[in-house]
């Protein structure tokens, strides 16, 4: 669906991704960021995803609206556009190529690695602060679950809560709690973690491109790590 909102004028059209690890960006997060306060925003056009996914029909739709001449610049926010399908992301880079002045592109992202490279060499990335992001070495949530991970994991850490997920944002989060805490014993030679680290860097790459279900996703890195066991037993 396409909000229009009216409120002045600008020239910059290179194409923006803002990039916030600490928090899912949405399009009141805008007003915090001091790079976008001077821009024109007289023609607002705003995309949510459907569901929890940018679609190749939102952009599809996207792509006809454009081509309709105005004489004002539209400012063009996608919010979560980590969420679009590879599909979508495709569109969308064939849009930036063709755009014309007349049209500034702003990318609102949480993970910058589902964001296709072809499209990050095309825009200026802003990565807003990350005041929130945990220390390497302080405690978080994960730190007892990759303790099980990498030691005795039984198929109990199916039903524990933490890793229970409904939507793709949770399931990215819990993957990136888990590689946090698996990173401090990847820094001490452990190779379970080494091993367990590399499977979920595979799955968020599929949990992206592929449209993973969120769920199976985490009970893969489960299976991993119990196949693991099962081999050196």
């Amino acid at each position: 669906m396409l909000i229009y909102a009216k409120m002045q004028d600008d020239k910059q059209m290179l194409p923006l991704l803002i990039h916030s690890p600490s928090r899912v960006p949405d399009f009141l997060f805008l007003k915090d960021v001091e790079e976008l306060k001077n821009f024109d925003k007289s023609f607002i056009v705003k995309i949510s995803p459907i569901e929890t996914r940018i679609t190749i029909d939102q952009v599809r739709n996207l792509r006809k609206d454009i081509r309709v001449s105005t004489n004002k610049t539209r400012f063009i926010v996608i919010e979560m556009f980590d969420s679009a399908t590879a599909e979508a992301q495709n569109a969308m880079l064939k849009m930036l190529e063709e755009s014309s002045n007349s049209n500034q592109f702003v990318l609102l992202i949480q993970n910058l690695e589902f964001v296709l490279p072809t499209i990050r060499s095309r825009c200026k990335i802003i990565k807003t602060d990350n005041k929130k992001t945990m220390s390497l070495n302080s405690k978080n949530e994960f730190d007892d679950i990759a303790d099980m991970f990498c030691g005795a994991p039984t198929t109990a850490l199916f039903n524990l809560p933490q890793l229970q997920t409904r939507d793709r944002s949770s399931a990215v989060g819990i993957m990136y709690g888990l590689l946090l805490s698996l990173r401090k014993r990847v820094n001490r030679g452990d190779n379970n973690a080494i091993h367990l680290a590399n499977k979920i860097f595979k799955l968020l790459f599929n949990l992206q491109f592929n449209n993973m279900n969120p769920q199976l996703a985490i009970d893969a890195i489960i299976c991993s790590a119990l196949v693991r066991v099962t081999r050196n037993a």
